[in-house]
């Protein structure tokens, strides 16, 4: 998830300290994309903008990784 919850600049500095990531890294990414939008599509629905804001957030932050 760290596609949804850290901004691009810091995702090289984490994976320094984590370490080399696989395929799974783009797995990984596309599963923070398909719950980000459920996230963001839930809260809609229920009308809550600090979710909806933290839905739309994150899948800004993934799509600024591509």
């Amino acid at each position: 998830m760290i596609h949804a919850v850290l901004p691009a600049a810091a995702r090289g500095t984490f994976l320094e300290a984590y370490g080399p990531v696989d395929e799974t890294g783009e797995l990984a990414r596309f599963r923070a994309a398909y719950h980000s939008v459920w996230v963001a599509l839930y809260a809609h629905d229920l009308g809550d903008e600090p979710l909806l804001a933290e839905g739309l957030g994150a899948l800004r932050r993934i799509a600024a990784a591509a």
